[in-house]
């Protein structure tokens, strides 16, 4: 579209660190060096976003998590041979309540009372606002592996290598909980 805008002087295309104008009439060689440089661009993007997925595929193999933690955990940096990695850590503020609300589930209590118990203990989200817990929050925590030592990425389960919060019984049993409540 903005080719043929320009061609048919619609429009004039401004290319200042390249030193270069298109608009209508524009001789043959300034297309030909826009044309090569929006290939080089595109190659550029494809293969930074390849690099990308190479290294989360990387992560995901040696059981490194590679994003933000869910709730009960946090990002932290270490320092390991001299320099600075990432790793995965219990949250010192948000690890019980995460513990706490398997047990309630596991007692067979609903998502809303959990939220209000842990609302009543302090628990926050582990966002930048540190909002109350709610009942979307624990419903979201009670289905994520990631707590017994499995996380799912894209579909995929993969191990991991950090501190879980619960027994993989205790996780069964809140999703066979769970399933029983909503008549499954």
């Amino acid at each position: 579209i903005l080719k043929w805008a320009t061609k048919n002087g619609k429009i004039e295309l401004h290319f200042p660190s390249a030193n270069l104008v298109l608009r209508k009439g524009a001789p043959a060689v300034d297309w030909t060096r826009f044309t090569m440089g929006a290939a080089f661009a595109e190659y550029y993007s494809g293969a930074i976003s390849d690099n990308v997925k190479r290294r989360i595929e990387q992560k995901l193999h040696y059981g490194e998590w590679p994003g933000k933690a869910p709730i009960g955990y946090m990002n932290v940096d270490k320092i390991v041979d001299g320099r600075v990695t990432k790793d995965v850590v219990p949250d010192p503020q948000r690890a019980d309540g995460v513990r706490k609300m398997f047990a309630l589930r596991v007692q067979g209590l609903s998502y809303r009372v959990i939220a209000r118990e842990l609302r009543a203990d302090g628990l926050t989200g582990n966002t930048a606002k540190k909002r109350p817990i709610h009942q979307s929050v624990v419903e979201m925590a009670l289905k994520n592996p990631f707590y017994y030592g499995v996380m799912l990425y894209s579909g995929q389960k993969h191990q991991h290598r950090y501190e879980p919060l619960v027994s993989k019984e205790t996780f069964d049993e809140a999703q066979r909980i769970s399933q029983s409540r909503n008549g499954g």
